[in-house]
């Protein structure tokens, strides 16, 4: 089984990226004048964009909310501004004549006026990119970006799907509760002007907001789908190690989080709302199980 700490590096990776091509534009290229493969493309009327990887299929299409994976799934937000930033900044160093090896996928790009569709590919030491099309192959690379460009055509469909699980603070939640398989329970309940905690006032209330706000823009690591990991889908039969309940103003939905013990010789906790499996990082997860000691140290 693959680890998901390859697919979290993967993102890390391309979040770093995308972070690095905004701040660090390319000196010295004239627009009009650049070689960029997708310059003549109207990307603002893209309205479907889809790639294949082997037996992999990708398919985000645009929607009045925004983009949608396989027509329902929402896309995630940050790798989806990477791919757009790649799309725009990726250039043509050069042609060679023919292309003799493999290769890796397609990629379509549907555009209010157009089709495009090309292959792409790399060569055997996977150092250099290649877009094959009906004009012949072009090496592409992109400015500032020392990965491969075709990485991203290669991320598996789960990790294209939004992470976000909650987006909340301590002014928006009205009640946690913590139910632990094999320790005391934890209620955190808002009481008119603050919270309560197992009904008592908390000693160390800044210790209890700073709990509540790392709900802000909480996303998972990644999404997995059942079946990509078969000892994840096992470990869905066992016992939560605990369960979190939460309510909150702004979802009519109560939200609950089953939290699972890791598996041998890994740092990431296999997580489910309903039928949703995601992965955590063991030190946040760490963080959500906190202890009553936490919040009435003197």
């Amino acid at each position: 089984m693959k680890k998901p700490v390859i697919y979290i590096t993967v993102i890390v990776v391309l979040l770093t990226a995308n972070l690095y091509l905004f701040l660090n534009p390319r000196k010295g290229i004239n627009n009009a004048a650049s070689n960029r493969y997708f310059d003549g493309v109207e990307k603002e009327s893209l309205s479907r964009i889809s790639f294949t990887n082997n037996d992999q299929v990708v398919s985000m299409v645009k929607s009045e909310n925004g983009w949608l994976l396989d027509d329902s799934l929402r896309v995630d937000r940050e790798f989806f501004n990477t791919l757009l930033i790649i799309l725009d900044k990726v250039e043509t160093l050069g042609k060679i004549s023919t292309w003799a090896g493999d290769t890796l996928g397609e990629i379509e790009l549907v555009t209010s006026k157009e089709v495009v569709k090309l292959q792409y590919a790399v060569n055997p030491t996977k150092t250099k990119a290649f877009f094959i099309d009906g004009s012949g192959v072009s090496e592409v690379s992109v400015p500032g970006y020392r990965d491969n460009v075709i990485g991203i055509f290669e991320l598996h469909p789960d990790q294209w799907r939004d992470r976000l699980i909650l987006d909340a603070g301590w002014r928006t939640i009205q009640r946690i509760k913590v139910d632990y398989q094999n320790a005391q329970d934890i209620v955190i309940q808002f009481d008119n002007t603050f919270f309560l905690v197992n009904g008592q006032p908390p000693r160390d209330s800044s210790a209890l907001v700073d709990y509540l706000n790392q709900f802000q823009y909480f996303q998972a690591n990644e999404i997995i789908s059942k079946g990509r990991f078969p000892r994840f889908d096992s470990l869905m039969a066992t016992q939560p190690t605990a369960q979190l309940t939460i309510d909150e103003i702004n979802n009519e939905d109560r939200l609950s989080m089953k939290i699972f013990p890791p598996l041998s010789g890994q740092n990431y906790h296999l997580v489910t709302t309903g039928n949703r499996m995601m992965v955590i990082d063991s030190k946040r997860v760490n963080n959500l199980l906190p202890e009553l000691s936490d919040f009435f140290s003197d």
